[in-house]
């Protein structure tokens, strides 16, 4: 039985996009997988977008571990490359984190 985060990234990976912009939601996926329980995590979704589509994945806090803060990360603004000074340009995709 797949958990209901994982369910929600398999939504966000069969998406298509109606504007043909990439999506980077699977390397998120598997690096939060990596290190966070699915019940530590859950995902807000962008409803509409004219360019590109943007999730916020939240993994709530976990004071076992010593975190005691939410941690918020963006999935779709690396989709498109930043216009940035050309003295950063390896840094043209960015999330936030």
């Amino acid at each position: 039985m797949r958990t209901s985060f994982r369910r929600q990234i398999d939504r966000l990976l069969d998406r298509e996009s109606s504007n043909g912009v990439p999506s980077n939601t699977e390397p998120i996926d598997k690096h939060l997988e990596r290190f966070f329980n699915d019940d530590e995590t859950y995902v807000i979704h962008e409803r509409t977008s004219e360019t590109v589509h943007t999730d916020i994945f939240v993994v709530r806090p976990n004071e076992p571990e010593g975190r005691d803060y939410y941690i918020l990360l963006t999935s779709g603004m690396s989709a498109l490359p930043m216009n940035i000074h050309e003295n950063h340009h390896d840094y043209r995709y960015g999330e936030l984190m």
